[in-house]
């Protein structure tokens, strides 16, 4: 399995903080916001991932590099669109035949959720497990893993759309360890989130 985090947003909700480098980078307890994501994925067993780049990406590839620090081996793929579904980013930017765990590099979440979501997926043989929001009244998030008949799907359709018609082939996951470092004031916040996780 590999990851794959998206990190191509602005970050405009940011204000100041994202004028002069990517949301990813943002510093939250010492590292820059996305080494969360790609430690929590070497957590869970991975050690291979895609970052998909956006707003100022050569940043992120300045400063992460190939994963050598943190023992993982990592490649990037520019966002071909800007306004595009993030579930589909993820799709077309692998190989379909893959499985992948998909990550946004905004939100802190806990190692064991994405084992959780991994367990579901491979123990009840489903073709994906999406996290659902609880902030947002269970919405489904792109973060997740998806299989390979979910990745061929979300080439012509929505998550949402795929979700209405296979409920039982593709699982949602509500998490209980989970915060979104998307404006400014949320910084304080995921600093505390991070040292209470021991992220």
């Amino acid at each position: 399995m590999k990851a794959v985090v998206l990190a191509g947003g602005r970050g405009s909700r940011m204000g100041e903080l994202t004028d002069h480098q990517p949301k990813a980078l943002i510093p939250i307890a010492g590292r820059p916001l996305i080494v969360y994501s790609l430690l929590a994925a070497k957590e869970c067993g991975i050690t291979s991932a895609t970052i998909i780049l956006g707003y100022r990406g050569d940043q992120i590839k300045d400063t992460i590099g190939k994963g050598a620090s943190l023992d993982m081996d990592i490649d990037y793929v520019h966002q071909l669109k800007e306004k595009m579904d993030p579930a589909r980013i993820i799709a077309v930017s692998v190989d379909a035949q893959s499985e992948v765990l998909g990550l946004n590099c905004d939100a802190l979440i806990a190692p064991r959720e994405y084992q959780a979501m991994m367990d579901i997926y491979l123990q009840e043989r489903v073709d994906g497990c999406i996290l659902l929001d609880p902030a947002r009244s269970a919405a489904p998030t792109s973060i997740g893993i998806y299989g390979p008949r979910l990745l061929e799907d979300l080439r012509t359709k929505t998550l949402d759309a795929i979700l209405e018609e296979r409920q039982r082939s593709v699982r949602g996951y509500i998490p209980r360890h989970m915060m979104n470092v998307n404006d400014a004031p949320g910084i304080a916040l995921a600093e505390a989130f991070v040292r209470e996780m021991r992220l």
